[in-house]
């Protein structure tokens, strides 16, 4: 088979769901920062905030930052500074998940595109 055909077989589908995850994570380190931020000005904000996060199905995907987040909800109205400490622990399993994301999408890739090569190598 040439390199051509074996280039028109490759499915995509585990690249796009990658990268729906990676946008996804992208989103939710930006909207957990800007919670974390505006906990002192408004707890009762930053709690409906935490709560759209919770109620997104696509979380409980990950019960680690889901758990930390529900911790979080609890002691919102009691310790800003305890919620925005747990806000910052939930970005830094978000980042580390979105670099282990970013990751697998550059292994697909490059293996993808040192499989089909042509010419003098």
């Amino acid at each position: 088979m040439g390199w051509y055909k074996k280039s028109q077989t490759i499915d995509f589908a585990a690249r796009n769901l990658l990268n729906r995850k990676i946008s996804y994570f992208q989103e939710l380190i930006q909207f957990i920062e800007k919670m974390s931020k505006v906990v002192f000005q408004s707890a009762t904000l930053a709690k409906t905030s935490n709560n759209s996060i919770l109620t997104d199905t696509k979380i409980s995907s990950y019960p680690i930052i889901e758990s930390i987040l529900f911790e979080a909800d609890e002691i919102v109205y009691d310790s800003p500074w305890k919620f925005q400490f747990l806000c910052k622990e939930a970005l830094s399993e978000s980042k580390i998940m979105l670099m282990n994301f970013i990751k697998e999408r550059e292994e697909i890739t490059d293996r993808k595109k040192n499989e089909f090569k042509k010419g003098w190598f």
